[in-house]
């Protein structure tokens, strides 16, 4: 399954891509919103996204709702150092929200696996 990670901060980027690949996921990783939209128009292999909310330009939370209202339907994980419960609060039916801390080795892959568990990498209607 291929997985899009959206990071503004390359670091960080490469952190979550490396995170997610070790768990034997294909990743493409996009730097905001709009080269995400881009990516995820060309390439409908992508299972799930992955995104920080703090952006410039566009925040984790816009680009879910924004895809929300038109999109593909993949299930979505934001990345915040934020209190989760706020950030759920601010998107309902948002799938996750993972915290940006020393769990993040654990929690991102597992909470990858729980919402991919029984999907064969096909968008959502």
């Amino acid at each position: 399954m291929t997985i899009l990670i959206v990071d503004d901060d390359p670091i960080a980027g490469e952190i979550s891509q490396a995170i997610i690949e070790s768990e034997n996921y294909t990743t493409l990783l996009a730097e905001g919103a709009a080269e995400a939209g881009e990516i995820l128009a060309s390439h409908p292999e992508i299972s799930a996204i992955v995104s920080d909310h703090h952006m410039p330009g566009m925040s984790g939370i816009a680009f879910y709702q924004s895809l929300s209202a038109t999109g593909p339907g993949l299930p979505f994980i934001l990345l915040s150092g934020d209190e989760p419960a706020t950030l759920i609060s601010l998107a309902p039916g948002i799938d996750a929200v993972v915290e940006k801390d020393g769990s993040l080795a654990t929690s991102l892959p597992a909470t990858l696996a729980r919402l991919l568990a029984g999907r064969d990498g096909e968008r959502r209607p």
